[in-house]
């Protein structure tokens, strides 16, 4: 039990710099676009360089951390986000930013397919989702702490600063965790972190596929409005709205401290009271629409501050739910590969959203039109979800 928690303090903090590392480009949005002279679409771009380089590695990264251990996994993950980064911090132009952030998401895919096979092994199925749900608690506090202090850095450094040294805490953390696991390894006789391997001749069944592919599609479309809100939350809230930049930025961070309690509460009621990973997620997510609608009609801050709320429940509340769903959608040996499918379907939400919602923004000529298709996308994501409260039978869990 010991071991499990001091495993699951390292992923936090590694959690909070990974925040940092994701938070960089909306949070910087405003700057980055007068910088680099982008169009609003062209921010977008940006954040799916994040999710383009993650998903094309993670179908990989999840057969590898199969196969190696999990610190090992995770030094590497910090190392090449590391390095990335503090390569972007020299960008000049768009086209050298975009390319490191895409080479950013092999370090991130390493570290995320680790983390979430680690709670596979190390946690039981009952309490399984609150493990993810404290752990993941990092992502959320690090990434409102970021909307607040990346700015200021930013103003006052330039932007290229802030890359170069969010790398440099990401690799120091990285080399932190590897050595402290290695002296546990070394005292107590053997690896404390090294996730188990079996011999496998049989792919999972059909049906176990199937579910592993509609996991991936619930995340993909919960990143779509995830990351469309929050890469033009900013943005929308000073050029549209017409509040300052500090002010928009705190928004950014209310809706990852409501994120931070709402997945607190998830994985409690999924684990002890409702029991299903899917209808928690269904329930969150009832409430984006009504955030969405609320930011649409900006008529008070109280109203901003109520949207930012819901938002945070349901747009940020949900990842520790749905990495769990991915982890155990296959048997255990298989963890490794179904979060690595799940999470490469996940990504193209992120690939195709943020570009995607610039584009209507730009078109429209504002952010209404944007928001309303972010409603459709959230009921078509309900339905999906409503499909994922049926479970497997239980012959069907094995393999083929």
């Amino acid at each position: 039990m010991e071991r499990r928690f001091a495993g699951m303090v390292f992923m936090i903090g590694s959690q909070i710099l990974l925040a940092f590392f994701m938070l960089i480009i909306p949070s910087l949005s405003s700057i980055l676009k007068q910088d680099l002279e982008l169009t609003s679409a062209g921010i977008g771009a940006l954040t799916m360089a994040l999710f383009a380089g993650f998903g094309l590695f993670a179908f990989f990264t999840g057969r590898l951390t199969d196969r190696f251990s999990f610190e090992r996994s995770y030094l590497c993950g910090h190392l090449i986000a590391a390095l990335c980064l503090v390569a972007a911090g020299f960008s000049r132009n768009f086209w050298q930013l975009f390319t490191l952030l895409f080479l950013c998401g092999l370090g991130d895919s390493l570290v995320s397919n680790a983390s979430a096979r680690a709670m596979v092994w190390w946690f039981p199925e009952k309490g399984r989702a609150t493990a993810s749900s404290i752990y993941k608690t990092g992502f959320p506090i690090g990434a409102a702490i970021a909307a607040l202090v990346l700015p200021p850095i930013a103003l006052a450094m330039g932007w290229q600063w802030v890359f170069r040294l969010v790398g440099v805490f990401l690799g120091v953390w990285g080399v932190i965790v590897y050595v402290l696991f290695s002296l546990r390894q070394d005292k107590e006789g053997h690896s404390t972190v090294t996730l188990k391997n079996t011999q496998r001749s049989r792919p999972p069944a059909a049906s176990v596929r199937r579910r592993v592919y509609l996991v991936g599609c619930v995340g993909m479309l919960s990143i779509l409005i995830q990351y469309c809100i929050m890469t033009y939350l900013v943005l929308y809230l000073t050029q549209e709205v017409g509040y300052a930049l500090l002010f928009s930025a705190s928004m950014l961070s209310l809706i990852q401290f409501a994120g931070t309690g709402a997945r607190l509460a998830a994985g409690l009621v999924s684990d002890y009271l409702v029991g299903n990973r899917a209808t928690t997620m269904l329930l969150s997510f009832l409430l984006c629409p009504l955030g969405i609608l609320l930011l649409l009609n900006p008529t008070t801050i109280t109203w901003v501050y109520a949207a930012c709320l819901l938002l945070g429940v349901s747009i940020v509340g949900w990842v520790p739910l749905w990495l769990t769903m991915a982890a155990e959608a296959a048997p255990r040996e298989y963890s490794g590969w179904s979060t690595g499918v799940a999470f490469s379907i996940n990504a193209v939400g992120g690939l195709i959203g943020p570009p995607l919602f610039g584009m209507i923004a730009d078109s429209a000529a504002g952010y209404p039109m944007a928001f309303l298709f972010l409603i459709g996308v959230c009921g078509v994501n309900l339905f999906l979800l409503s499909i994922l409260r049926r479970p497997l039978r239980e012959e069907e869990q094995g393999f083929s």
